[in-house]
């Protein structure tokens, strides 16, 4: 260094920006390494797969199964209203708890028994209590009262909903579901899989629990609202054309539509 000195050629100095800069450099590249090494660590924790989350339940549908199922349908109503039993024959039959969704389907059964006429809900609270019956339960007790709140519940139903099952029930129940749509539209068809599975004549209230499956589904969204009718007329339709466009049927369709959604028509 002195030799240069004497030499008159200045020492080459440190860059002040060229040493902030690797600095800032090397500080990046730490927490950019830090960033790495956090996400390789929590990957290992994190499952490769999800369960699907729950459908949100109905306040309907939860106060059944906390409150009506276990306590009084599956402890008491099951002894005689099931397939094998002494009220076989009744239109009010639910499934064991040894089949698949007995939940659902006994929920919608006892809808379907309900729906079925304006005094259907003060005749299931009526046998319930020992009239014209095996009392059941005492009408003083909590469980008669809560059997009472959900009957309550269940049989407020909307004048739309209504309209729409008296409706299907009277036009196309007979003249286009069960001849035709059942075909393929239930639990072992070639339609199962479609979210709209209909059940026999065979079973209890048929066409209340019909009518609101279709109903039910249509609702879901515009695309099933559109489909009951594009394809019963044959829009990509497994099944083909079912009814021809300018048909009675279709026109029954049509009908039901704009009782759910009177816009649809318009």
């Amino acid at each position: 260094m002195s030799g240069l000195l004497d030499m008159g050629v200045p020492p080459v100095l440190p860059n002040n920006n060229d040493h902030l800069h690797t600095r800032t450099h090397r500080q990046a590249m730490s927490k950019i390494l830090f960033i790495v090494s956090l996400i390789m660590l929590t990957s290992a924790c994190v499952p490769t797969s999800y369960e699907a989350l729950p459908e949100q339940q109905s306040p309907l549908e939860s106060f059944w199964q906390k409150s009506i199922s276990t306590d009084i349908t599956q402890y008491s109503c099951i002894v005689c209203h099931h397939s094998e039993s002494i009220a076989s024959e009744t239109d009010y039959v639910l499934l064991q708890n040894n089949v698949d969704d007995y939940l659902d389907k006994n929920l919608e059964i006892t809808l379907a028994y309900l729906e079925k006429s304006e005094q259907h809900g003060q005749l299931f609270l009526s046998k319930s209590r020992g009239l014209d019956h095996t009392q059941v339960l005492n009408v003083e007790s909590d469980k008669y009262l809560t059997l009472q709140s959900f009957v309550e519940m269940a049989t407020q139903q909307d004048e739309i909903r209504a309209s729409a099952i008296s409706y299907y029930k009277a036009s196309l129940s007979d003249n286009l579901m069960q001849t035709q749509c059942l075909a393929c539209h239930v639990e072992e068809g070639l339609a199962a899989s479609t979210g709209l599975v209909l059940t026999d004549a065979n079973t209890a209230n048929h066409q209340d629990i019909n009518a609101n499956r279709v109903i039910n589904f249509a609702s879901l969204s515009n695309t099933n609202f559109d489909n009951v009718l594009l394809k019963a007329t044959g829009f990509d339709h497994a099944g083909g054309e079912v009814v021809a466009s300018d048909s009675e049927e279709a026109g029954f369709l049509m009908a039901f539509l704009s009782l759910l959604n009177p816009s649809s028509t318009q």
